[in-house]
């Protein structure tokens, strides 16, 4: 049996060359239709903003920039989904920041992360996410919080199927997620406001 601890960003599930058996995992996950993607998601890297070439994603941040103006986060009573691109917005997350201690709740949650990651997070908090990508999550929100500033953030996901069995794999795919801060009192990062990109990988 795989546990969630083998498929995460720091699991220890390993998976040889292209075409090789996946040592450590069952046989069965050999004849699996995605059996050329390894079954862990890459360690996020950090891209800069104004590299990500995608009109979506400078139509995100141009709002947000045009409400921040000289202040580090825009005010979230301010932000409006509504302004934003009607293709963006089934992708975009939005999370309250909660405090004593730091955790995060989600707010808004797009039907195209739902139909993309095949679960609803709309009013759950982060701890209710799958292992598998919580703690990928917990350190990206929390860059924003201490650091106070917009961060993008580029990785490949292979995300396990939600139903069925046994345990499958979908296809990879690569994700880019540009997460924005919003602050209330102009001081603290209480909201923040993501717009998720995907590609799915070519087959090699």
């Amino acid at each position: 049996m795989i546990s969630v601890d083998d498929c995460g960003p720091n699991g220890t599930g390993k998976s040889g060359p292209r075409g090789e058996e996946i040592q450590g995992l069952p046989s069965w996950v050999n004849t699996m239709p995605n059996q050329n993607y390894e079954p862990l998601n890459v360690e996020p890297e950090e891209i800069p903003i104004e590299s990500i070439d995608l009109a979506d994603v400078r139509s995100f941040v141009a709002y947000w920039n045009a409400l921040k103006r000289e202040r580090f986060a825009a005010p979230w009573k301010r932000f409006d989904l509504m302004a934003l691109d009607a293709e963006s917005v089934p992708r975009v997350v939005v999370v309250d920041v909660l405090t004593d201690p730091v955790r995060f709740k989600y707010r808004f949650w797009g039907t195209a992360n739902t139909n993309t990651k095949g679960i609803d997070m709309t009013g759950k908090s982060l701890d209710d996410f799958p292992l598998v990508r919580r703690t990928v999550a917990w350190a990206e929100y929390n860059r924003v919080v201490a650091e106070r500033r917009s961060i993008a953030f580029k990785d490949k996901l292979v995300l396990p199927e939600t139903s069925g069995t046994p345990l499958r794999f979908k296809a990879a795919f690569d994700q880019i997620m540009v997460r924005l801060p919003l602050s209330s009192d102009g001081k603290t990062v209480d909201h923040i406001v993501s717009l998720a990109c995907w590609e799915k990988s070519p087959r090699d």
